[in-house]
């Protein structure tokens, strides 16, 4: 049902001025939790990037991923991001970044690596969106110290997923090779 925006009864409580008071903030993850998630959006972007602090008047390509979180529960659809610049931060950073996003697409498959070129949209959406994996997130302060959550690192998905990253991680539910479907054939 769409809600008709130009036919409303409190316009008195329109003011021009309005701050949402929670908006569904989710919990700060602890530095080094291992969670299961997916990537529901890979695109291609073209803007300023930052080095070192300061934003530089060029424009860059990069590669934007947006992680949903799936497990353990207290995180589940939560979202993280990741953007891999290609030029911008210093030899060391781009080869952080680049054998993080390697590391990214052997999970999903490996086959971005094979195309031997740039990946569009389209090859990222087909070979990264959907694919599951597990992430460590790392902490941070932000320039208003504030915590943010970052990715740390990647690992496959059945690697298990823990709380925090001193406690065990639970084994992940093991795929038996067999999956009897007659069940799910809708026909």
């Amino acid at each position: 049902m769409a809600i008709n925006y130009w036919d409303m009864d409190d316009e008195d409580e329109v003011t021009g001025e309005y701050v949402v008071e929670s908006g569904g903030d989710f919990p700060v993850i602890p530095h080094g939790t291992r969670v299961a998630c997916f990537i529901d959006e890979a695109k291609t972007d073209r803007k300023q990037a930052w080095d070192k602090g300061v934003q530089n008047a060029d424009e860059e390509d990069c590669i934007k991923l947006r992680f949903e979180i799936t497990e353990p529960d207290d995180y589940a659809r939560q979202k993280l991001f990741k953007t891999f610049w290609t030029e911008t931060g210093g030899d060391e950073k781009l080869k952080r970044d680049k054998k993080l996003f390697m590391n990214i697409d052997k999970n999903a498959g490996g086959h971005l690596m094979k195309l031997k070129r740039d990946a569009t949209d389209e090859d990222l959406q087909r070979h990264l969106v959907g694919k599951q994996m597990m992430i460590i997130v790392g902490l941070m302060d932000n320039k208003k110290d504030k915590p943010v959550n970052y990715i740390m690192g990647v690992s496959a998905s059945g690697g298990g997923v823990s709380k925090q990253a001193t406690n065990t991680a639970k084994a992940a539910p093991k795929k038996t090779g067999f999956d009897d479907m007659d069940d799910d054939i809708p026909f």
